[in-house]
């Protein structure tokens, strides 16, 4: 089975609001237009960063695209 990974556009409260799994090949890849995007990354005081995680939290995640992990019981 190949799996095609989705690739968009680097912005910093998407990528805040997307849903990750350590165990699961990501779905989206943000990529980087220019190198001069990840200048104006750098460019960002921590408080700018901060506010963003605290707006990303307020709007939520977005849906997950890979299936929910299952909860083995102990026996």
């Amino acid at each position: 089975m190949v799996v095609i990974s989705e690739r968009e556009k680097l912005e910093i409260l998407d990528v805040l609001r997307r849903p990750y799994r350590i165990d699961v090949m990501q779905p989206i890849y943000y990529m980087l237009n220019k190198v001069s995007d990840l200048d104006n990354l750098r460019k960002h005081e921590v408080s700018e960063i901060m506010a963003l995680v605290e707006q990303a939290k307020a709007l939520g995640l977005h849906p997950t695209k890979f299936p929910a992990k299952e909860i083995k019981k102990a026996s």
